[in-house]
């Protein structure tokens, strides 16, 4: 900072006390004061020549009213540029946020109170660009996502506490589109569907904790369409069902887990046309 003042001038708005110091004929720093005196905020400002309009230049600082540090930034004629970093009230840093212009652009990071790294987004011109990732405080994975220009775009991955992968989407500008899997901790797949633009489209299964199929079904832009299919915990069949466009269409049937017929039923537009007094 240029060691020489013009002028020294002091406002008070508020309860709080305004001062401004004049460090070039262009440049001032602001201070934002209590009554005793305390730094609560200070910043430099930038006065335009020709409009004489003062904007944000250079460093800023904001403490709470103990004197704690709560934000460093830099500004650039009016704009965020450069990191803007935030501290918990014991002095470590929770957040840094590069900027551009005014803009996010960069690796913006998150950690804990215990210095943990908790959170990393990457931004670009102020939307989420690439991969993002997220930890728990015991440095274990939570997350990783992958984004063009603010939105999901390609996959998107959840861990467990142990690293291991429990559950998978793939996205194209914001909507579910092609396989969602899920997984138990023990690595068995027991989910995994296929995705259009956000409808489900193809077939759907699920299984149980140790790999026997337990359901499955076909649609077609979002709706059921074709045969639906539900086992008992034997592998025997339990329920066959067809659809068509939403609607249940053709025979139903269902089956006790010793394998003998125990309903049958016809329909026809979601209307049951024959058979209709067993229950379905």
């Amino acid at each position: 900072m240029r060691s020489f003042t013009l002028f020294f001038s002091i406002i008070c708005v508020f309860g709080s006390i305004y001062a401004l110091a004049k460090i070039s004929p262009d440049l001032d720093t602001v201070r934002n004061m209590t009554r005793s005196g305390k730094i609560l905020e200070q910043f430099t400002t930038y006065t335009d020549t020709l409009h004489r309009i003062p904007m944000r230049h250079g460093n800023y600082e904001k403490w709470d009213s103990l004197g704690n540090l709560q934000i460093s930034a830099q500004w650039k004629f009016g704009q965020r540029q450069g990191l803007t970093r935030l501290f918990y009230p014991q002095g470590q840093i929770s957040e840094q946020i590069p900027y551009h212009e005014g803009k996010r652009h960069g690796i913006h990071f998150k950690w804990s109170p215990e210095a943990v790294l908790v959170e990393e987004l990457n931004y670009s011109d102020d939307v989420l660009q690439g991969m993002s990732r997220s930890w728990r405080e015991d440095g274990s994975k939570i997350s990783e996502i992958s984004y063009a220009h603010g939105l999901k775009h390609g996959s998107e991955k959840l861990f467990d506490q142990e690293n291991k992968i429990i559950a998978e989407t793939h996205y194209f500008q914001g909507k579910k589109h092609g396989s969602e899997k899920k997984w138990t901790p023990k690595g068995q797949l027991i989910y995994k569907c296929e995705w259009k633009l956000d409808q489900l489209e193809g077939f759907c299964k699920y299984w149980n904790e140790i790999g026997a199929l337990k359901e499955e079904s076909s649609w077609k832009n979002g709706l059921r369409h074709g045969l639906y299919k539900r086992y008992h915990s034997n592998g025997k069949s339990a329920r066959e069902e067809f659809w068509k466009n939403g609607k249940q269409n053709g025979v139903f049937k269902t089956w006790n887990d010793k394998g003998v017929l125990t309903s049958a039923q016809r329909w026809a537009g979601g209307v049951c046309v024959s058979g209709c007094t067993a229950n379905k």
